[in-house]
């Protein structure tokens, strides 16, 4: 009887074993091949995706940064004119001060606070007050003067300690932009009038400034003055004890920290003042601001608060404390006659 063959002896007897091994050897290389074409087209589309992905982000928190969610001014050129014309307002914090000596102007440095930085803690910002650094504006405060030394005592307030602990707390202040002090250059003999109505650029060019020409006909950059440019600013801040900003100026003479000033800012030789309000409403508004700030002063020198408690300070300014002592002693049948 015949032995029984299967199909698969029948493959064995026509394919010999090396027939076989040569067919696998074929078929896997050409696997494995397409394998790591497969694995390498794959891992570029995940590395591409993840450059994609981070290219995303990054232009993403660039741009946030570059909004106006996250706009600061840095240097007092760095804002536009139009700004001082229409009396905008800005916020910051005062970090520092600047000690010009009597008479002189009362001056801070200030950090402007972009919309987002006006939410962050204040305790953020603690360890950046260095009054060095490049990215403060120097603000003057409007209608006050610096006050002349004097001798406060022990355990009392003395010359401008008040605005040196503003500037440790880092006090938030609101600052109503009225005028912008630049420092004439030194072949610029030109008066303040004639550059104040030649100080005109464009709104919508930041960085441009104003540019005169000297005597010799070269044209002068503002912008290598731009670390002498001062903004000339009313002030409000928000002691802890009330709810309601109040104006800066005003507490300083009200405590007798400072003098009330004959203009709403100081006057300099080597200094000019541009990009002020010409509006009516806004000068007749400065001028009963003034006003009221020399009422404040004289009834400090009445009450004899602060530095108006000083003897050198009261000599400085007789006829302003004999009126003030007049009326604060005389009976009132003789202030009548």
């Amino acid at each position: 009887m015949a032995p029984d063959t299967s199909p698969s002896d029948t493959v064995r007897k026509d394919h010999p074993p090396d027939s076989i091994g040569n067919t696998s050897s074929v078929r896997s290389i050409v696997g494995d091949s397409i394998n790591k074409v497969t694995n390498l087209i794959n891992e570029n589309i995940i590395l591409a995706r993840y450059a994609t992905i981070t290219s995303v982000v990054l232009l993403t928190s660039f741009g946030m940064i570059k909004s106006p969610l996250f706009f600061r001014y840095k240097r007092v050129c760095d804002i536009p004119s139009y700004q001082f014309l229409n009396r905008k307002n800005i916020h910051g914090r005062i970090v520092g001060t600047l000690n010009t000596g009597e008479g002189g102007p009362i001056i801070c440095f200030v950090r402007h606070l972009s919309p987002v930085g006006r939410l962050v803690p204040r305790s953020y910002s603690k360890g950046k007050n260095s009054t060095d650094a490049k990215d403060l504006l120097k603000v003057e405060i409007a209608g006050v003067i610096a006050p002349p030394f004097y001798y406060a005592g022990p355990g009392k307030e003395g010359p401008n300690d008040f605005l040196k602990r503003l500037a440790s707390n880092h006090q938030a202040v609101k600052c109503t932009l009225l005028s912008r002090k630049i420092s004439k250059p030194l072949n610029n003999t030109r008066d303040s009038t004639a550059t104040s109505n030649s100080s005109r650029y464009s709104s919508d060019d930041r960085s441009s400034q104003y540019r005169p020409n000297d005597e010799s006909g070269a044209e002068i950059d503002w912008r290598s003055f731009e670390n002498e440019q001062i903004a000339v600013c009313k002030v409000q801040w928000k002691p802890a004890t009330s709810i309601l900003r109040k104006d800066l100026a005003s507490s300083l003479i009200n405590y007798g920290r400072a003098s009330a000033g004959t203009g709403v800012y100081v006057e300099h030789k080597s200094m000019i003042a541009t990009d002020g309000s010409k509006k009516l409403q806004d000068i007749e508004g400065d001028v009963r601001y003034l006003e009221q700030l020399g009422k404040n002063e004289y009834e400090s020198v009445k009450n004899s608060a602060g530095m108006w408690n000083a003897q050198n300070v009261r000599d400085s300014r007789p006829d302003l404390v004999k009126e003030a002592e007049f009326d604060a002693q005389a009976s009132w049948y003789s202030k009548l006659w």
